[in-house]
């Protein structure tokens, strides 16, 4: 399925690449796609998705420019630029997806281990499911929705984690579901200190884009649990990827069975389906749906335990989409290279282990583009926290 459209915009975006002698008719290219393609692609007509502002945009003033050629040109341009980079944003993360499949170690000696993150629509997993809802006597019945989040670690497993709507969905719950995804890799064997993770999710603060996950990267690389962490999130509005359309197989799935009557026997369902050989064919080490009734408070914990080192202007219009988490030795920085200001203020020391925060505003600027190096996290208040074994409330 392409994303939504109409043969004229498509056709548009593809003569714009052309000389005007090698200019394509709408009459040439429906022939051609009906030909070729049609049996293949379809163009979606609408969506449930949220669109993109800037798609919303260029295609807004394109219709009010239909009298001026030149303009409609330059605007057509604007929006295929666009358009295009989102495309390559998609490419890096298809980049780390394949890199995590093969397993095989880069030349820097470090594994990539790339890992999605996203929420099911809640409203597939009303409960209790059975066909007497279909009377008419039931149908206004209000059944309470469970909340799904699924996690792709690509080329090692997959997990769905239910819970109960009156369970918080916040960015302590995503905190745990990654901690728990990581903990299940290192009983499989991996060595997870030679492992550089991609970490993907949507572009919203919910997921992976707060604080909570900021700090949690950083701990991890202070302590040496990781080789080094990247938070990635595509476009809002082109975020539509690989674990969405998993999402879409668990929907029809679902709706094979009319009689699901506990949140436990959706659970029974989804493990009896994932158990199934041909059921996400690269991610074999583990497949498994879990019930989770509690989370630890990472939220709290982490903000007193990093000594409320809170990063403004993580969400919003400009915000960047891509964090990166490396120790001040990994990258051979100098103390004048590192804007420590923060810190210095609170007496902390340099040490070769301390966490930099790098940010850049799209996933494929190249890496020139990121902004200086801001130390997040020294190593020594990173250890002060783990010599007090102090954990945070709650279980898992």
């Amino acid at each position: 399925m392409l994303p939504p459209g109409s043969f004229s915009e498509y056709l548009a975006l593809l003569n714009l690449r052309l000389d005007a002698a090698e200019k394509i008719t709408l009459k040439l290219f429906s022939l051609v796609w009906s030909e070729s393609f049609g049996a293949r692609l379809a163009i979606r007509e609408k969506t449930q998705h949220a669109q993109c502002a800037q798609c919303v945009k260029h295609k807004h003033i394109l219709r009010h420019l239909r009298g001026d050629l030149k303009a409609r040109r330059g605007q057509q341009k604007l929006y295929a630029e666009h358009l295009e980079r989102q495309y390559r944003d998609r490419v890096v993360y298809w980049r780390a997806r394949s890199c995590s499949r093969l397993k095989t170690p880069l030349p820097s000696n470090h594994v990539v281990v790339a890992m999605i993150l996203d929420a099911i629509d809640h409203s597939k997993f009303k409960y209790p499911r059975s066909r007497v809802f279909a009377s008419k006597e039931l149908s206004t019945y209000i059944r309470p929705t469970m909340d799904v989040m699924g996690c792709l670690v690509h080329g090692h497993s997959c997990f769905l984690a239910l819970s109960e709507p009156f369970l918080p969905k916040g960015s302590s719950f995503c905190a745990d579901l990654v901690l728990h995804c990581l903990h299940r890799l290192a009983r499989h064997g991996l060595d997870l200190r030679g492992v550089a993770l991609h970490l993907q999710s949507d572009n919203t603060s919910k997921e992976t884009k707060n604080n909570t996950l900021l700090r949690l990267s950083a701990l991890l690389i202070a302590l040496h649990r990781l080789k080094n962490i990247v938070l990635c999130q595509l476009e809002s509005g082109h975020s539509h990827e690989d674990i969405d359309q998993w999402f879409s197989v668990i929907t029809s799935v679902l709706q094979t069975h009319h009689e699901i009557h506990t949140p436990a026997q959706f659970v029974e369902v989804l493990n009896k389906w994932l158990r199934d050989p041909s059921t996400r064919v690269h991610e074999t080490t583990e497949r498994h749906a879990f019930l989770v009734e509690s989370t630890r408070d990472w939220k709290t914990f982490l903000a007193a335990g990093c000594k409320s080192n809170h990063l403004v202007g993580v969400g919003g219009p400009g915000a960047p989409h891509v964090f990166a988490f490396d120790r001040r030795s990994d990258l051979g920085l100098e103390d004048e290279d590192v804007d420590s200001r923060f810190w210095q203020r609170l007496g902390a020391t340099p040490h070769p282990s301390d966490v930099v925060l790098r940010t850049k505003q799209y996933m494929s600027d190249p890496d020139s583009s990121y902004s200086r190096p801001i130390l997040y996290l020294p190593y020594a208040v990173a250890v002060e926290l783990a010599q007090q074994g102090a954990v945070p409330e709650g279980q898992f």
